[in-house]
């Protein structure tokens, strides 16, 4: 007779409701969703993914509100960095940096990269001056952003986890072991994959983000990539101040865009201090 067990997921932000199914031994994930359209487009980006090499859960079924893939043994990152040494957590950086490029050797079938981040961007500053909360020195990172939006032209378009950082990556018995959650997945410069690490990950782990950053490049960053990298950060202060405000996280989100607009120096600088530190 087959024994089922079912264990709820809890942890992430999605509102996914999520389960990993086991039977016999053997496990599953087990995703039950609204969205059925974007989904099934998801489907097809881990079907692709997991077919390149990607070390992601391998997608199994798909149907109305439904899907099934296969899991991935281990810790998610954010809870297993500081059981590593910074030897380790600089490892664990290089390793994931292998998938990451692999995910954006998939190319997107049109590029309205630049086109779509202006006008998102310019969204995104209309609704700031109508918030309360405002960051201090908020002229001078508009004004950083200006001076270099035009970098964007001209780039590459490819497929974006869109959420590459910590506790989407599992680690198992202290090496990294895949990448999960492609549901924000989207198309853009690749660079764009990185702004985690400044947002949320380099007050975690600095050596783990140097790692998946000098793994990824086979060595230190150009300038190029780093004039690139703060003004999509830049950019970024003012999205993380919008959707605190929708998802009453407000307060948080500030607290974030103040210490990563710290590291930049209020954006007078395009190297983070956590970097060259």
């Amino acid at each position: 007779m087959r024994e089922i067990k079912l264990y709820d997921i809890t942890k992430g932000f999605s509102k996914d409701k999520k389960y990993v199914a086991e039977m016999n031994g053997e496990k599953v994930v087990v995703r039950l969703f609204d969205n059925q359209e974007r989904k099934e487009r998801e489907y097809a980006v881990m079907e692709e993914a997991y077919g390149r090499g990607v070390n992601c859960a391998n997608p199994i079924t798909i149907e109305t509100g439904k899907m099934v893939s296969s899991f991935i043994e281990g810790i998610d990152g954010e809870e297993a960095i500081h059981t590593l040494s910074a030897q380790q957590q600089y490892d664990l950086g290089v390793a994931a940096s292998a998938d990451l490029r692999k995910i954006h050797t998939i190319e997107a079938n049109e590029n309205t990269w630049y086109e779509g981040q202006v006008s998102k961007y310019r969204r995104y500053i209309a609704r700031y001056q109508e918030l309360p909360l405002k960051i201090e020195g908020d002229t001078q990172i508009m004004q950083f952003i200006e001076e270099r939006i035009h970098l964007m032209k001209g780039r590459p378009s490819v497929l974006q986890h869109d959420d590459f950082h910590l506790p989407n990556l599992i680690v198992n018995d202290g090496h990294y072991n895949g990448v999960i959650d492609f549901g924000r997945f989207d198309y853009g410069d690749p660079v764009h994959d990185f702004i985690k690490l400044g947002m949320f990950s380099a007050e975690l782990s600095v050596p783990f983000c140097k790692g998946l950053l000098e793994g990824y490049y086979g060595g230190q960053p150009s300038e190029a990539f780093w004039e690139l990298y703060a003004l999509y950060l830049a950019m970024g202060v003012f999205s993380a101040i919008v959707w605190g405000q929708l998802m009453e996280d407000g307060a948080n989100l500030l607290q974030h865009a103040k210490r990563f607009t710290a590291d930049h120096d209020g954006f007078t600088r395009v190297v983070p201090r956590w970097y060259e530190e």
